[in-house]
């Protein structure tokens, strides 16, 4: 028994002495120092390689914004007049139908500056080529360069006679005596109920006979009621000169020419309609 006691005690001096003699290869070990077993994951790298924070949405899908809490620029529909919207960046574009052009296509691009009608009046068409002209009577073609004789055929309406003047281009409507008008084209029961919202007639002088301008004139382009504004067709607005009164003024109005390139705005030659006894 004393024997394996001996051969016990000297194995583990051997063991201690051998401990001490491998530690003393590396001096300079940190005492706190312990080995690093673990494996690094493929999770670690992905999170370390997606450190910029820069994020580009020119491509995201639709379901983006709805996953992510992402408000979607297109979805109050910002283009107007029929545009359609896509998405770019944090933003949106607005894809424009001829012949509306800007951010939100709310303008209207003026065919006119490149197309004068000579004696006629530019119009801005929905339909290309995005213009005609209104020649005034009696010239004819694309450009109203062309005349023709002022009485034939009759331009006269409702039965009226025309006659011609000394003048090429000057004649006169002789109108049966219901109806009034350049053309005899106004009847006697054209006239406005209340403050003439609802007008309808074909009135296009003003109360001062100057002739009205066109809804769709080049030269209310800039202004707000013209065939291009909101809800125009419920306003009794379109391709021609007629007298309307889409904001509710004392009575029917248009716009009239106050130089070549500026627009006024005056009260139309037409009588209220006689009140319901």
């Amino acid at each position: 028994m004393f024997d394996l006691r001996v051969l016990l005690l000297l194995a583990l001096a051997g063991k201690t002495a051998l401990g001490f003699s491998l530690m003393s290869l590396f001096p300079d070990l940190d005492p706190d120092w312990t080995p690093d077993n673990y494996e690094y994951s493929s999770e670690y790298y992905t999170q370390e390689e997606s450190t910029d924070s820069t994020v580009d949405h020119s491509n995201n899908p639709e379901w983006y914004y709805e996953d992510e809490g992402v408000s979607d620029p297109c979805l109050s529909n910002p283009c107007e007049h029929g545009g359609a919207c896509f998405i770019s960046g944090d933003t949106f574009k607005c894809n424009c139908l001829a012949p509306y052009s800007g951010s939100r296509c709310q303008n209207v691009k003026n065919k006119c500056k490149e197309n004068p009608c000579g004696l006629g009046e530019c119009l801005i068409t929905q339909s290309p080529p995005y213009y005609r002209c209104a020649c005034k009577h009696p010239y004819r073609g694309p450009d109203c360069s062309t005349a023709v004789p002022v009485c034939r055929p009759n331009p006269c309406q409702n039965g009226g006679t025309c006659s011609r003047q000394r003048r090429r281009s000057k004649f006169t409507c002789a109108c049966p005596n219901q109806f009034k008008g350049k053309f005899c084209e106004i009847g006697s029961d054209d006239c406005y109920v209340g403050d003439g919202y609802s007008y309808r007639g074909k009135v296009s002088k003003t109360i001062n006979q100057h002739s009205c301008l066109h809804w769709n004139s080049h030269l209310l382009l800039q202004e707000h009621y013209n065939i291009f504004m909101e809800d125009a067709e419920a306003h009794g607005i379109g391709e021609h000169n007629f007298c309307r009164n889409p904001d509710g003024d004392e009575k029917p109005w248009c716009f009239i020419k106050a130089n070549s390139a500026k627009v006024k705005w005056e009260y139309c030659d037409v009588p209220a309609c006689p009140a319901l006894a």
